[in-house]
């Protein structure tokens, strides 16, 4: 059988697919996005794609090791590029996720060959091949990262614990005082613009955290640091509206197991290791404090600033950083 390839499309096809792939490893493994990387990735991967034109190198260890050699060489320079250094384990899980992925994604389009053969769709010698026009191709690709995107969200909404963290946040001033933060599951706030989760804390709090000019600036007055609050719309079962938000420099986070919060645990190996970093989010301030206080005092312990899980998924140990909170103040 012969069938005729065009370098273009190739290349095109190739790069929207990699671009999918790469964005459920992302979502899967809930690390920050890092477009540039991600794009930088998907075309070099595709440029691997080009290998089928030419013959496989004698390598004295047969075609079929040499081709399964290479495409594992494709997905490790892949990982590589598509996301930062944190750890040896962590990338190993995001290869082992690319490789997830992929199969996946291979074995719905051979089972989508049956539903549409001869229709634009037929899979030959390890390879896809598709005969659509390329909006409809790009819409197809969409709806499915739409879809595993939806599943990953439910999934992650129904399995997340609540849980209670040690917080040290930074936001226009360093700061090392430490707050109490609560993992709400059902904090799925976001910043519109930027896709940034968004953390929320009374006024009192943030009268402790951010300097008095931005203090100023979120309760409405008009100074120069009006241009770095954002509005961030919510919605709870006694109403809807907006808040005033500003986005934070860092946050460590610290988990806190079976321990007073009153009490200040010890500095351990095992605790320092524990500690998270989160460097990508916003400071909500709900004005109501007397909404947020209540809402504290409804656990088992007090706590201040309101955590959401979509944090947590873009949180890196903070041992893998060049920061480090162990004297409490952030670098």
């Amino acid at each position: 059988m012969v069938q005729g390839v065009y370098v273009d499309i190739l290349l095109v096809t190739n790069f929207f697919v990699n671009i999918l792939l790469l964005s459920l490893v992302e979502a899967v493994c809930g690390r920050t996005k890092q477009r540039w990387r991600k794009v930088a990735s998907a075309f070099a991967a595709s440029l691997f794609s080009l290998s089928i034109f030419f013959p496989p190198p004698a390598l004295g260890i047969g075609a079929e090791v040499t081709e399964l050699l290479f495409k594992v060489l494709c997905s490790l320079v892949m990982v590589a590029i598509a996301f930062s250094w944190c750890s040896l384990a962590e990338f190993i899980k995001e290869w082992l996720v690319l490789l997830t992925v992929t199969m996946l994604f291979y074995a719905l389009m051979g089972a989508m060959q049956g539903l549409f053969a001869g229709a634009g769709l037929f899979v030959f010698d390890h390879a896809i091949y598709f005969h659509l026009r390329t909006p409809v191709f790009i819409l197809c690709l969409a709806g499915a990262y739409t879809l595993v995107w939806s599943l990953n969200r439910v999934l992650r909404s129904v399995c997340r614990t609540d849980e209670l963290y040690r917080v040290t946040l930074e936001v226009d001033i360093p700061m090392c005082q430490e707050w109490i933060g609560f993992v709400d599951s059902g904090n799925s706030l976001s910043e519109p613009f930027s896709g940034s989760p968004v953390v929320v804390c009374s006024l009192d709090v943030a009268a402790k955290i951010l300097s008095p000019k931005l203090l100023l600036a979120v309760l409405g007055e008009e100074n120069e640091e009006s241009c770095h609050v954002r509005q961030i719309p919510f919605s709870t079962v006694s109403g809807s509206g907006m808040m005033p938000a500003v986005r934070g420099k860092r946050m460590i986070l610290s988990p806190m197991q079976n321990e007073n919060p009153d009490e200040k645990p010890p500095e351990t190996e095992e605790v320092l290791k524990g500690e998270l970093l989160v460097e990508d989010f916003f400071l909500a301030i709900n004005c109501n404090s007397a909404e947020v206080k209540s809402k504290a005092s409804m656990g088992t312990s007090q706590w201040q600033i309101l955590l959401s899980g979509k944090l947590l998924d873009r949180a890196i140990p903070l041992s893998k950083t060049s920061v480090t909170g162990k004297d409490g103040i952030l670098r």
